[in-house]
């Protein structure tokens, strides 16, 4: 048995061993049920070991005691509960980007929904090019390729839409100070917890595919952090003064993220702008907005229905609809 095939051997037999985890199962009745012999079975058994599982296996028997937080396609995908956002899963130790290796997989026909997801990014990137800080094995860089049917227009509306998505997910972990800063970012406390890019490519009014990039922040420490950031990052453990399961927050977000994107391209952002407007950190506070070539300072004072922010100045009010902002007095 090769490899790749003791590979997934090890994937059949961790499914059948976890239902449920610490039951004890014969290594005879494994080598019957998988067609292989006990070697090929104990071979699958060290691979799971080899993943970071807790097995125990004696002479007779196997038994499946711990699984680790890591994320990989089979442990977020078990007992995923979505029609097809996450169906396909590629999962990585480390990759440049995941929006690149996204926009590469959708090229090359990557279905709808599919979640390209890696533990540490070297080049990850933010709006406007910036680069996005990616500590290993303790966030979660997160691309999900989509093929809308909705013009190019609406697709800067996925964008907040994400934002509130993980803003509702955080709120299970952090019931307090999780906000949307307009357009793209959530913070915690005034803090930056995680950041969304998306990136579209289209032709008149179609879109050949859109790649939703999100990087989250679970279980940094300070220390984590650059001193450039440090003062200005936060990570959900840092909120919360807990680790997090970073597989069950994952599956959190996709699950909500499906629901709400399936109503976003039935209504558009109408069906969450109530939400947008009451998670937004920017209402009320004066703000500094960088749009083109313009430099508007006004007061941040709604989000209307397409997803712009309303600024008012001078009396007379503006809606921006992309551009780069920072509050000059909190």
């Amino acid at each position: 048995m090769n490899q790749p095939e003791t590979d997934k051997l090890a994937d059949d037999i961790l499914l059948f061993l976890r239902n449920p985890i610490g039951q004890v199962v014969s290594l005879n009745l494994l080598s019957t049920t998988f067609k292989v012999s006990a070697p090929q079975i104990r071979a699958a058994l060290r691979q799971l070991e080899n993943w970071g599982y807790g097995v125990t296996v004696t002479a007779t028997d196997a038994c499946l005691t711990a699984t680790p937080y890591v994320l990989t396609e089979t442990e977020i995908s078990y007992n995923l509960d979505t029609e097809f956002i996450g169906k396909r899963i590629m999962a990585y130790n480390r990759v440049g980007s995941t929006n690149d290796l996204a926009a590469e997989r959708a090229n090359e026909g990557a279905v709808d929904g599919t979640v390209i997801i890696a533990e540490e990014q070297t080049k990850g990137r933010g709006r406007l090019g910036r680069s996005w800080h990616s500590s290993p094995a303790s966030g979660a860089y997160i691309s999900i390729i989509l093929r809308p049917s909705f013009t190019p227009d609406k697709a800067p509306g996925v964008s907040l839409l994400t934002a509130l998505v993980l803003v509702e997910c955080l709120q299970s972990y952090c019931s307090k100070g999780v906000q949307i800063k307009w357009p793209n970012d959530v913070y915690i406390e005034g803090k930056k917890v995680a950041g969304i890019l998306t990136e579209l490519s289209a032709e008149g009014a179609g879109i050949h595919h859109l790649v939703v990039g999100v990087g989250i922040n679970i279980n940094n420490v300070l220390s984590d952090f650059p001193p450039e950031i440090s003062g200005t990052a936060t990570s959900v453990r840092i909120a919360c003064g807990r680790v997090i399961n970073r597989v069950g927050l994952v599956q959190r977000f996709l699950e909500r993220f499906e629901s709400e994107y399936i109503a976003f391209c039935r209504d558009g952002l109408i069906c969450c702008i109530d939400r947008l407007r009451r998670y937004s950190y920017l209402s009320g506070r004066q703000v500094k907005l960088s749009s083109g070539n313009r430099i508007i300072e006004g007061t941040a004072i709604d989000i209307d229905a397409n997803g712009a922010l309303i600024v008012e100045r001078n009396g007379k009010t503006i809606a921006i609809t992309c551009g780069e902002v920072t509050v000059i007095k909190d």
